[in-house]
């Protein structure tokens, strides 16, 4: 992962000096298989483009085991980069079927049940936590009273209650030699740079198995319109994976190509059934990000998916307004008949459920319309 880091400076060799710093005697004839991956990588970051694709490509037919995938991978990702024509394509998609058909996705589930379950654990402790405090706490309540009442002193109360449990006296002596010393070692290895977000994220394993199901999904998807022979794989791949992304870790543009693959591939039931099961899921920000394709949608084709289209925009409207109701009365004005009728429905229906908002709304509306026509004057 150290080596796949893109350097911030241009003209320093940084991947190559940490390289022959961590492998002075490196061999390349002799070296392990991780050092080799390593190595291709350092060169290929260095400049050594060309002989880095090369090395790589020679690697990925000779290396066995988990780490082939990290190298037909990353032959598939650099190849990509280079002239986006018919052969590199098919070539990147070769390369990176061997990695999916190595139960990546499998492996990423795997990963995100972990942690899914993981969070889950933390979350019952805290409850079980809480709950007991509560009890503690009203039995400690009711014992220091039923005390009061037995002796008849109430001003003795206060003297009698226990201390607050969630407030006890620290225990340990913090200067201790023992504990300085224990507070030392753990703080030996704690390091001194604090790293940005982007590069904590891929130097996160399951982040570089989304990564390749990004690319996976890409190539496929450039490949529908060159090979129309296997557009239906074509298709089915790049739908999976991202459905796949949509389910871990989405992006925008991961959203925007899932829902171009749903509206131009609707009519296939089993798309538009698992499509609109993860978009339901989605968050609102991205699905906001999204709107204008779920509002060009609202004339589409289909019925089964223009209800979809206006059934999540209303669903949006209900609480994020006020990014969405304008766009929605622009939409009322459009050329498209069937998109216009079904913008008014959805602004009436607004209307009905929330009219007070709605009549803000248009007072804010003809208040900007008013004050744009006479800003000249």
């Amino acid at each position: 992962s150290f080596f796949l880091l893109k350097v911030s400076s241009f003209g320093i060799n940084l991947h190559m000096k940490a390289f022959n710093q961590l492998f002075p005697n490196f061999d390349y004839n002799n070296a392990p298989d991780y050092q080799k991956v390593c190595y291709v990588a350092s060169q290929y970051n260095a400049g050594m483009k060309a002989k880095a694709i090369y090395d790589m490509e020679q690697l990925s037919n000779e290396i066995k085991g988990d780490i082939s995938n990290v190298c037909h991978s990353l032959f598939a990702s650099w190849l990509l980069q280079g002239e986006d024509n018919f052969s590199n394509l098919k070539l990147a998609y070769n390369h990176l079927k061997i990695v999916m058909n190595n139960s990546l996705i499998e492996e990423v589930d795997k990963k995100e049940k972990e942690n899914d379950d993981r969070l889950k654990k933390l979350i019952l402790e805290e409850e079980d936590y809480e709950y007991d405090f509560d009890n503690e706490i009203n039995e400690e309540y009711y014992s220091s009273q039923s005390i009061n009442q037995n002796e008849g002193n109430s001003s003795s109360s206060f003297g009698n209650k226990k201390s607050n449990p969630r407030y006890q006296n620290l225990t340990v002596d913090i200067n201790s030699p023992s504990v300085t010393e224990k507070i030392q070692k753990a703080t030996t290895y704690i390091d001194s740079l604090v790293y940005p977000m982007q590069i904590l994220e891929e130097l996160n394993p399951n982040q570089y198995n989304i990564n390749v199901l990004r690319k996976w999904s890409d190539v496929n998807y450039s490949l529908m319109s060159l090979d129309p022979e296997n557009e239906k794989i074509y298709v089915e791949n790049a739908f999976n994976a991202l459905l796949k992304i949509s389910n871990h870790t989405p992006t925008f543009p991961d959203v925007v190509q899932l829902l171009n693959i749903f509206f131009e591939h609707a009519n296939d039931e089993l798309i538009f059934k698992n499509a609109t099961s993860t978009i339901k899921n989605l968050s609102p920000k991205l699905l906001i990000q999204a709107s204008p394709q779920f509002l060009i949608q609202l004339s589409h084709s289909i019925e089964s998916v223009s209800i979809f289209a206006h059934d999540t925009i209303f669903s949006l409207l209900q609480n994020h307004f006020h990014d969405l109701i304008f766009s929605i009365i622009v939409m009322k004005k459009s050329m498209n008949k069937i998109r216009g009728d079904a913008a008014k429905r959805i602004i009436e229906e607004f209307a009905t459920l929330q009219p007070k908002v709605y009549a803000e709304v248009e007072l804010i509306r003809k208040s900007l319309l008013m004050a744009a026509v006479t800003w000249h004057e």
